[in-house]
């Protein structure tokens, strides 16, 4: 799904993008090489505005995709093809010279040509931040790091294509086509970076109880002004205040019903944060909440067919959610099967029969 959406979408934006391009060049002289050289680089501007736009977590594009860990996905899948398309640039801008070196090092050293600089900068720039995300499995931290540095990318290959593309300079409705791409890019940049955490789907909230069951945390919150409806099924972004870590927020299925008056989270020790912060929250504690997130429970929620539940592990904390909803018009039948590695982790057993 998220995949035939994702191909479309950027196969709509090239097709446009060329063909606005090609209508300025009509009667111009057409070569192959620098043809490719020049829309690939338009296309690749859009494309990374729109990749950076698909890490905002609005609710339409969870609808269009199906989800926020979909969307996730076609943020993942539109990267690799920005990559590629980006690359086409310098590497045919290379072969239409070739073996003119003076030409090639321009395209390839810093500080040779100014405006061809930002470009450079920007590219092996991308390169690096796509190596360390499809590449080098990195520590979230580490990864969630590198991924600040997209939006500079972006704001440098911009430049570039201002200072250095005749066609942006030139062409009215390519500059606009393109400039409108970038500025939903930079401000989706700039909104996840500052403002998310400051202004988004965020509801105050105090930790009511924590439990230690296992190799499970287990915490409950009680929202604080207003209450916070999800449906069974979804996940919440977390911030603890009075942790550590504060700084950072960290996604959680919710394992209790919208009819219950405190939010439930169950976290396994699988990660430094799950496994040495997370067990010192306190009761007590404020926290943000930001959400709900997920598609997951859509289909239990709106479709009345028998259904057959999998769940490993910690995975079964959705199906917890799911399985509390009361809807006395449905009549499911629901096969459930929940898989443990450890009787130990078999904690929820008496809660679900």
């Amino acid at each position: 799904q998220f995949g035939h959406k994702s191909l479309a979408i950027v196969f709509i934006i090239g097709l446009i993008t060329f063909l606005l391009w090609a209508s300025n060049r009509m009667g111009g002289n057409f070569q192959f090489y620098l043809v490719v050289a020049k829309v690939s680089a338009l296309i690749g501007i859009c494309l990374l505005s729109l990749t950076i736009f698909l890490s905002l977590r609005l609710h339409f594009m969870e609808s269009l995709f199906g989800g926020l860990d979909k969307v996730y996905k076609a943020h993942h899948l539109i990267g690799q093809i920005t990559m590629i398309v980006i690359l086409l640039h310098p590497v045919f801008l290379i072969i239409r010279v070739f073996p003119n070196w003076i030409l090639i090092s321009t395209y390839l050293v810093p500080g040779l040509n100014i405006p061809y600089t930002y470009g450079i900068v920007s590219f092996f720039l991308l390169v690096i931040l796509l190596i360390f995300t499809l590449v080098i499995k990195l520590p979230y931290k580490i990864w969630h790091l590198t991924h600040k540095f997209m939006g500079i990318v972006l704001i440098l290959a911009t430049w570039h294509a201002l200072v250095a593309g005749r066609d942006v300079i030139q062409y009215p409705i390519v500059r606009a086509w393109v400039l409108m791409f970038v500025l939903v890019g930079i401000l989706s940049y700039l909104y996840m970076m500052f403002f998310y955490q400051l202004i988004g789907p965020r509801f105050n909230a105090e930790v009511k109880d924590v439990r230690t069951r296992g190799d499970i945390t287990e915490i409950k919150f009680k929202t604080l002004k207003k209450k916070m409806n999800f449906h069974p099924g979804q996940f919440v972004f977390i911030k603890f205040l009075n942790l550590k870590k504060s700084f950072e927020i960290f996604p959680f299925s919710i394992s209790s019903s919208n009819s219950e008056e405190l939010i439930r989270i169950s976290a396994k020790k699988s990660g430094d944060f799950t496994s040495y912060n997370l067990p010192k929250t306190n009761v007590g504690d404020k926290v943000y909440l930001y959400g709900p997130y997920g598609k997951f429970g859509e289909k239990y929620l709106f479709e009345k067919k028998d259904m057959l539940w999998v769940a490993g592990g910690i995975g079964v904390t959705p199906f917890l959610s799911m399985l509390k909803y009361e809807d006395l018009s449905k009549n499911n039948k629901i096969d459930f099967i929940w898989s443990c590695k450890d009787e130990k982790d078999v904690i929820y057993d008496k809660e679900i029969k």
